[in-house]
Parts: C-alpha cells; sequence; structure tokens
C-alpha cells in the first residue's frame, strides 16, 4: 500500500513538472525562433544602411564632379570606392554585392578622369548611381 501511494506520488510530482516543463520550453523555442528572425532581419536592415550610406557618397561625388570641383571630388571618390571595397570584403553575394563588384571595377577609371579633370566621369558615376539605386530597390530613371 505504501509502495502504491509513493509511486502513485512520485508520478503525480512527474505530471506536474512536466506539465509546468512543456509550455514554457515551447515557449522558449518560440522566442529563441523569433529572436533568430529578429536578427536576420537586423542584418538585412543593416546591409542596406550600409548601401544607402554608399549611395550618399556617391551622390556627393556626383554633385562635387557637376561644380568641377576635381579636387574635392577626388577625396570624395576616395572614400566612395574605399567603402565600397569595404563591403565586397564582407562578401555579400546578393545582387547588391554584386552590384558593389562591379563599381569597385570602375575604380581605376573614376580616379583617372578625375586626375585629368573629365567632366565625361559624370555619365560613368550616374551609371554607378542607377546600379546602387537598383540593387536598393529604388526607382530608377530610364538612361
Amino acid at each position: 500500500m505504501k509502495r502504491a501511494i509513493l509511486i502513485t506520488g512520485v508520478m503525480l510530482i512527474a505530471a506536474a513538472y512536466v506539465a509546468g516543463f512543456w509550455p514554457e520550453r515551447r515557449r522558449a523555442n518560440d522566442l529563441q525562433a523569433e529572436a533568430g528572425l529578429r536578427e536576420q532581419r537586423l542584418i538585412v536592415a543593416e546591409g542596406r544602411v550600409r548601401l544607402g550610406d554608399i549611395l550618399g557618397d556617391l551622390l556627393a561625388l556626383e554633385d562635387a564632379v557637376e561644380a568641377r570641383n576635381y579636387g574635392d571630388a577626388a577625396a570624395r571618390a576616395s572614400r566612395y570606392f574605399d567603402r565600397v571595397a569595404e563591403e565586397v570584403q564582407r562578401g555579400d553575394r546578393t545582387d547588391a554585392g554584386k552590384t558593389l563588384e562591379g563599381v569597385s571595377k570602375g575604380r581605376d577609371e573614376v580616379t583617372a578622369a578625375l586626375a585629368r579633370s573629365e567632366p565625361a566621369v559624370l555619365d560613368v558615376l550616374r551609371q554607378q548611381e542607377h546600379a546602387l539605386r537598383s540593387a536598393l530597390g529604388y526607382p530608377v530613371a530610364s538612361q
């Protein structure tokens, strides 16, 4: 009889433990999955912010070229292409990463054109602007 009471007591304690454990475990798993999803969204958002900053650098570079301030434009181009190179180093293999790889290949051409004070470099910069806007999902006017 004592044995049956002991077994019943242990079973009740185990049942109470399981009844309290499983809902909390499920809740913890749900929260962990939600945290992972939010982390992924944060990573994407941070990437878009960095890409937007690069676009801002490019727009400032275009403004300097339009003003024919080639000394300022050269400094801005250096900053712009350095930031592009940093993003390429991150190893992003999305469309934005491929766009940045293409942009980085134009560094020598742009730098040389700025050194020669060629206003035609603006065409190359505008092509890069269209590519970056497209990578960000912004509407792009036809060229």
